[in-house]
């Protein structure tokens, strides 16, 4: 039996979402078929991200790292999202907060920053931050959704660390 959708009553709304790995593998594959699709995708995407286009690692990548104690995994996204599921071992440190919380980041390790997805504009926004504050960052190349659809577990939290949304 397939896992009923999340519904939230707001007045006479209902609001329902559903997750999970097949949800994300869809949202994925929709992006890839989009994409193929538009070159154009690519260029927009790349022209909003710029001037700077952030340096970004792959998923072996990042997991070759964290193994190694080289690097520590950074989830920029707000923290009902972070709660709701995140890289095992990610610290929830939402980008509207990142200015004020920098000192709870290591100064002598490298941090490689996530949000939602390939084009999510929080992980590249976090990277030229923490770069510009002296900081060794980089980014994660996709996101959670891409990470969750590859077969990667994600954890989810019951008490939230990283504060308001």
């Amino acid at each position: 039996m397939a896992p009923r959708p999340a519904a939230h009553r707001t007045g006479t709304a209902i609001r329902y979402s559903i997750s999970g790995s097949d949800v994300a593998g869809l949202y994925g594959r929709l992006l890839d078929v989009a994409a193929a699709r538009s070159a154009d995708v690519d260029v927009a995407a790349r022209r909003y991200l710029s001037p700077d286009y952030t340096e970004h690692i792959g998923r072996e990548e990042l997991l070759r790292r964290v193994s190694g104690g080289d690097a520590m995994v950074l989830d920029v996204r707000p923290a009902l999202k972070f709660g709701a599921g995140h890289i095992p071992g990610a610290t929830s440190i939402p980008l509207a907060q990142l200015v004020e919380r920098l000192d709870a980041l290591p100064a002598d390790q490298e941090i490689v920053a996530y949000c939602r997805g390939a084009y999510c504009t929080f992980s590249h926004d976090a990277v030229r931050l923490l770069n510009s504050r002296g900081r060794r960052a980089v980014r994660l190349a996709d996101g959670v959704v891409e990470w969750q659809a590859a077969g990667e577990p994600l954890t989810a939290t019951a008490q939230l660390t990283g504060g308001r949304n």
